[in-house]
C-alpha cells in the first residue's frame, strides 16, 4: 500500500492493486499507519494517491487511504471520491471530525458505528443506502444527521453512551467510576482505538484529573497499550479482555476482578 501513495501513476503499481476486493483489516491499517508516519507521508500526496486510485477504479486502494487519513484526522479536499459495496467491522467518528463530506460510502454495511454527540454533520462523509448493524453515539435514529446519511438502516442502537451516564449517576468512588468508563469507552465504542484526549469528554474536573492515572493502571494489567501517532497517544484495546470487561461492566459493584481490585483498594 505505501508503494501506491508514493507511486501512484506507475502502472505496474495500480495493475498490483487491481483485484484487490477487500480493504486492509485494523492490524494491516496500524502498520500502514506506522510506515506511513515513519516515512513521514505528506497529506497532500496521500489525498492525491487516493483519488487517482478512485480514478482508476482501484477502491481498496483508495479505501485503505482514506480510512489511514481519518485516523490521521486529516481531511480530505480533492475530487469526490465513491466507495460502494463494502463492508467494515466498525467505523468511527469523534467529535474532532476531519471533512471528508467529499468522500461518499454507497450500499456498505458497517457492523458497528460510532458517532459523537455533537458532531459537525457537515464534515462526515456522506452514507447513501448503507446498513449499520450496531450505532452507538446516538440516542434515537432521529438524532442521525439528515445531510450524512440518506436512505440508511439502522438495525440496533448500541447504548455505550447511556451506559457512561448510568455508570458516572452511581455512587462508586470516583476511581472506580473513571475506570469503568475507560473500559466502556476502548472496548465497547465501535473503531481501532481511542485518541487519549476522548477518556475524559462526560467528565467533571474532578474526575477529570484521575484519567492518566486510570490509563496507567489499565495498561499495566494488559488491557489496553498506548500508541504515538502523528503526535497524538491513541490507546488500542487488547480484544481477548472483552469477556472480562463486560463482566466488569455488568457487575460493577460485586466484581472482583483484579483490576477493579487495585483501583478499589489503592
Amino acid at each position: 500500500m505505501t508503494e501506491i501513495i508514493e507511486s501512484p501513476f506507475e502502472p505496474v503499481v495500480r495493475n498490483a492493486f487491481r483485484d484487490a476486493i477487500r480493504a486492509i483489516g485494523e492490524n494491516g491499517l496500524n502498520r500502514l499507519s506506522y510506515i506511513a508516519e515513519r516515512e513521514k507521508f505528506q497529506q497532500t500526496k496521500m489525498e492525491v494517491a487516493a483519488e487517482h486510485a478512485s480514478r482508476e477504479g482501484i477502491q481498496a486502494a483508495a479505501l485503505d487511504i482514506l480510512q489511514l487519513m481519518i485516523g490521521w484526522n486529516l481531511d480530505y479536499r480533492k475530487d469526490r471520491i465513491d466507495i460502494s459495496d463494502f463492508e467494515f467491522e466498525s467505523m468511527s467518528f469523534e467529535e474532532e471530525v476531519p471533512d471528508f463530506s467529499r468522500v461518499t460510502f454507497q450500499e456498505c454495511i458497517f457492523f458497528n458505528f460510532f458517532l459523537a454527540p455533537n458532531i459537525q454533520a457537515e464534515r462526515l462523509p456522506r452514507f447513501r443506502k448503507c446498513l449499520i448493524g450496531s450505532l452507538d453515539g446516538v440516542a434515537t435514529l432521529g438524532d442521525l444527521p439528515k445531510e450524512a446519511f440518506q436512505d440508511c438502516d439502522v438495525l440496533e442502537l448500541s447504548n455505550s453512551v447511556a451506559r457512561n451516564a448510568g455508570i458516572l449517576a452511581t455512587d462508586l468512588p470516583g476511581t472506580s467510576k473513571v475506570l469503568l468508563t475507560v473500559l466502556n469507552k476502548l472496548f465497547n465504542q465501535a473503531g481501532r482505538g481511542r485518541k487519549e484526549n476522548a477518556f475524559s469528554r462526560g467528565l467533571d474536573p474532578r474526575d477529570r484529573a484521575l484519567v492518566p492515572d486510570i490509563l496507567q493502571i489499565v495498561e499495566r494489567f494488559g488491557f489496553a497499550a498506548p500508541n504515538r501517532i502523528r503526535n497524538e497517544t491513541i490507546w488500542f484495546p487488547r480484544r481477548d479482555k472483552l469477556r472480562r470487561v463486560n463482566d466488569i461492566l455488568n457487575h460493577p459493584g460485586s466484581s472482583t476482578d483484579p483490576i477493579l481490585e487495585w483501583v478499589r483498594t489503592h
